[in-house]
């Protein structure tokens, strides 16, 4: 077991699908951050200063459980958000941590690779389903699919050239486009990627862009820029082309976007309507 990846609990098989039995979650990152799951539990994350609580608490936990695949010599292949899960517990301090803490768990391993290193290939095709039921999440993987690896738009480049040895830094490029997209909702930071032409020119586009340029800004610009420094950098520099300009799982965590005191923040700028959401993902984060 691991404390930030889904609990298996069983596995069925037949010709075409395999079924996988898995511990329930409250939802996963994308319909938390993009749909209305947040509200649904009493959080506001209109503020950017509140997202970027959240997303702390995810990336942290994320960092946490590719760690633990990559000890044991796995590459998750298709990390998106989607198969970032949040588990919403009660707290045992209530009145001071507002009553809970939440926890982020990786799932969806139907395009894990066993060994820290595989060839390229990134070719896509649906096939895999998730069923929230009251006590389980039923994930069911179309087999006659399982060539695919990774999802447009979150593929790292080097995945695109035929026959080039990859390894962990896949699952980081993948993990700063989540990251990107809990900052941003509803948008991909190279857009819906399908190969490496298209991704090169997203991606040079986007390194060309400055406050000074006169080059035509994509609609999530503005978003973007209101997000902290520090949360834009660290997004880049998980989303950069050559993989070993790549940080590793402990570069991240030692990166400043992770000592930002939201009660530090200038008023009116980034700062939050709760005030307990930086104890909540911490308490998080303490939990591990």
């Amino acid at each position: 077991g691991s404390e930030n990846v889904t609990t298996l609990y069983d596995v069925l098989e037949s010709k075409r699908t395999l079924i996988s039995i898995l511990e329930l979650a409250k939802a996963d990152v994308y319909h938390f951050f993009v749909g209305r799951e947040a509200s649904r539990h009493g959080w506001s994350l209109e503020k950017p200063a509140v997202r970027e609580a959240f997303a702390r608490m995810v990336v942290t936990n994320a960092v946490q459980g590719l760690k633990q695949m990559h000890d044991k010599g796995y590459l998750h292949c298709d990390l998106k958000s989607l198969n970032v899960l949040l588990y919403i517990y009660k707290h045992h301090n209530a009145k001071k941590q507002g009553g809970v803490f939440m926890k982020a768990k990786l799932t969806d391993f139907g395009h894990s690779s066993k060994g820290m290193n595989r060839t390229a290939e990134a070719t896509f095709g649906n096939g895999i389903f998730f069923f929230f039921l009251n006590y389980y999440i039923i994930n069911i993987i179309n087999i006659l699919g399982m060539a695919r690896v990774g999802t447009a738009g979150h593929v790292a480049p080097e995945l695109f050239k035929e026959g080039t040895s990859c390894d962990y830094k896949i699952d980081i490029w993948s993990l700063g486009i989540v990251m990107f997209s809990m900052l941003v909702p509803g948008r991909l930071l190279f857009g819906e990627y399908t190969n490496l032409e298209n991704l090169q020119k997203s991606y040079d586009a986007l390194n060309k862009m400055n406050p000074w340029s006169n080059q035509q800004r994509p609609k999530w610009w503005t978003d973007f820029e209101r997000l902290s420094p520090e949360a834009r950098d660290l997004i880049l520099w998980m989303t950069r082309f050559n993989s070993e300009e790549r940080p590793t799982g402990e570069q991240i965590m030692r990166h400043p976007w992770f000592q930002i005191s939201m009660g530090n923040l200038k008023q009116g700028q980034y700062r939050p309507k709760l005030k307990y959401v930086d104890m909540l993902c911490s308490s998080s984060i303490a939990q591990e």
